[in-house]
């Protein structure tokens, strides 16, 4: 999804700034005739900003939200046993307080990986971004408008508790 609707609320002077989170769940395809390597799909999710460079014409991306936890770790043995891939639920966190260049705006990128030249034609998944304005105003109208206008249909989750009495 290019040209996501980050908060007006939340740009200044070109540069970024709030926190995000994003939650990425779903159910991949399981086959147990694989053992260890039972999980046949891996979904993986990017947040970022893009920009068009008109001297390859090409759009550049950067990923700005990183998984939760940091690894430097590029084998995949490793990025398996801590949860990096082929794991159905991940989180992300980037809480942004120096700011980072708009650029030509947001975009999320989600990407779905199947093992060994598996043919997968779809994959549901669930995907919840949170965007916090660190000094708490409300940006949840400014956002869900931006969503809407792009076509997108919305529907609210209730966040307040109810507190029921026994009688």
């Amino acid at each position: 999804m290019f040209d996501f609707p980050y908060p007006n609320s939340l740009i200044r002077n070109g540069k970024c700034y709030g926190e995000i989170g994003m939650t990425l769940a779903y159910n991949p395809i399981l086959d147990d005739r694989y053992g260890r390597e039972y999980c046949r799909t891996n979904i993986d999710v990017s947040f970022g900003t893009y920009k068009y460079n008109s001297d390859s014409g090409k759009t550049d991306f950067s990923g700005e939200v990183p998984l939760e936890c940091s690894w430097d770790e590029k084998f995949e043995k490793a990025r398996v046993e801590n949860g990096f891939k082929w794991n159905p639920i991940k989180s992300y966190y980037r809480k942004i307080s120096r700011g980072i260049q708009l650029g030509d705006g947001w975009k999320i990128r989600i990407d779905m990986n199947p093992r060994n030249g598996l043919n997968v034609l779809a994959q549901e998944f669930v995907l919840i971004l949170t965007i916090k304005d660190p000094a708490g105003h409300d940006i949840y109208s400014e956002v869900i408008n931006g969503v809407r206008a792009r076509g997108y249909a919305t529907s609210n989750l209730e966040t307040r508790q109810q507190i029921r009495q026994r009688q």
